[in-house]
């Protein structure tokens, strides 16, 4: 089940999946990350709703740091990472942990639409310069 989440007061979409529903009705939790790049504070109002996206056949990401690429096999730990998570999207900031720290990583483009679903696919993935 998939779902595009708003925040409407700083105009930002992004797209999720869930991990459990747990929460109390109207009541929706998000990693921290997510909500930072969603200019989103703890109570902060968001709009969310069911949606069906696309399967994924390609995506560039451009890593906030290089220390990133300084990982033995960087595209591989990342195409890894990213069996935790549902969908991508274009504009979007993603975390991925490794080896007791956090790498954030900028969704550049993907195809072949501005979101797109990677579950059971293997997109192509590719790193900006």
């Amino acid at each position: 089940m998939l779902f595009e989440l708003r925040n409407p007061s700083a105009e930002r979409t992004t797209h999720c999946g869930v991990l459990e529903f747990t929460a109390d009705e109207g009541i929706v939790y998000l990693p921290n990350w997510m909500m930072e790049d969603m200019l989103l504070e703890e109570g902060g109002i968001v709009s969310l709703k069911s949606t069906s996206l696309v399967k994924g056949k390609f995506v560039k990401f451009q890593p906030h740091s290089k220390d990133f690429l300084d990982i033995t096999n960087p595209k591989v730990m990342l195409e890894k990472s990213l069996r935790s998570y549902s969908c991508l999207t274009t504009g979007r900031t993603i975390m991925i942990p490794y080896n007791d720290k956090k790498y954030y990583i900028d969704v550049v483009e993907t195809k072949p639409s501005p979101a797109i679903s990677i579950i059971e696919t293997d997109c192509e993935v590719d790193f900006a310069p």
